[in-house]
This record gives structure tokens, sequence and C-alpha cells, in this order.
């Protein structure tokens, strides 16, 4: 159920399974893992933690880990992550599979990040703060538009236009402060995207929804 993505059905067929079988601990790692897909990262972590006292398996165990390590990146609570990392190396006896683990769980800590107060100041220019960001596009387009609107409202003053002034003068306006609000979120969606691409190399390395 959970492979065909029927997230649902696979959780109320756990929860009106009965306890022998919510014992199993085959099933509890593929619940464990739906709820991380639904991102109920909490209840993923505590299932696994119910059942990790149970496992002898050092592959097992290790796998529970990297999972809980993951899931606690995916709340942001670093700290509680780094102690299911130094778990998991403690109980796989592979250094290279410990290396890159501890690469790739170090590089997810180190990714450099947007203020997305930085974007919101260099916005005061239209399109700083979203090139800040990293949104090429989105910078261009709203230098454009600002610079359009800005042009139109000055050319109708200067004719004597002031109706369709006013007019140009208040979408101008508006833009500008939106384009201010969307390089702050733009910075965060920026940060967020970073995040999850390393997150992503994380579970395929360690094949964490594959089996």
């Amino acid at each position: 159920m959970r492979a065909l993505g029927a997230y649902d059905k696979a959780i109320y067929e756990y929860e009106t399974a009965a306890d022998s079988l919510k014992q199993e601990n085959a099933l509890i790692n593929e619940i464990s893992k739906t709820y991380y897909l639904i991102n109920n990262y909490e209840k993923s972590i505590e299932i696994l933690n119910s059942t990790q006292k149970a496992l002898s398996d050092s592959m097992d165990l290790y796998q529970t880990e990297i999972m809980k390590a993951t899931a606690f990146a995916r709340i942001n609570n670093f700290n509680e992550m780094n102690k299911s990392v130094c778990n998991a190396t403690q109980t796989m006896r592979s250094n290279y599979r410990n290396t890159e683990n501890l690469k790739l769980f170090n590089e997810l800590q180190n990714i450099k990040t947007k203020n997305p107060k930085t974007a919101k100041w260099l916005s005061l220019f239209p399109g700083a703060g979203y090139l800040y960001a990293g949104h090429k596009g989105s910078a261009a387009t709203s230098f454009l538009i600002n610079g359009l609107l800005a042009y139109a409202t000055y050319t109708s003053i200067k004719t004597e236009n002031y109706g369709l002034a006013a007019l140009t003068g208040f979408f101008n306006i508006s833009f500008y402060i939106g384009n201010i609000v969307g390089a702050g979120k733009s910075a965060r969606r920026t940060n967020e995207m970073n995040k999850l691409k390393t997150i992503r190399k994380i579970e395929h390395y360690n094949n964490l929804f594959n089996q």
C-alpha cells in the first residue's frame, strides 16, 4: 500500500490490525516510512523508537538510525539528527558507508542559506532581492515591470493625464510592495529547496524507500 501511494489506507490497516501483527518489525518499519511520506515526521520517529530495542540485526539498526536522522533533519532538529547519525556509525562496520553518510549529513547542516530579511531590504531596488535569492527570472521580471509602471506614471504626470497616472502609480506601488514580500518568500523557498535536495540524496543513498 505504501508503494502504491495509498498512505491513508496503509495507516488504517495498521491501526486496525491485531496487536501481534503490530509487533512485527518489518511492518513497523513500513508504517514508519508511511508516516514519513505524509510529512508526519514526529510520528515516524516515535514508531522507530518503539521498535528499536527489539532489533538485533546491525543493518536493521543502522537503517533505523538513518531513518530517524533523516526525519529529524526534516523538522530541523539537528541535535537529535547528529545523535542518530553517531549511533548509526557505531552500528555499521563499513567505513565507506559511514564516511559517505557523515559527508551528506554534514553537508545538510552547512548549507548556505539566504536571509529573507536581507532579500527584502535588497528589494528596495526592484529585482535585487530575487537575484540574491537565486531567482534570476523573477528578478528580471520584477525590474522590468516596476520600471515600465514607473515610466508610465512619470509620462502620464508629464502629459497631465492624472487619472492614468493615479492608476499606474497605484499598480506600481502595489507591485513594488509585492516584490519586497515575494523576495523574502523566495529566499525561504530557496533554503527549503536546497535542504530538500540534500535530504533526497540521503534517502536515495540509503535506499530508504526502495526496499
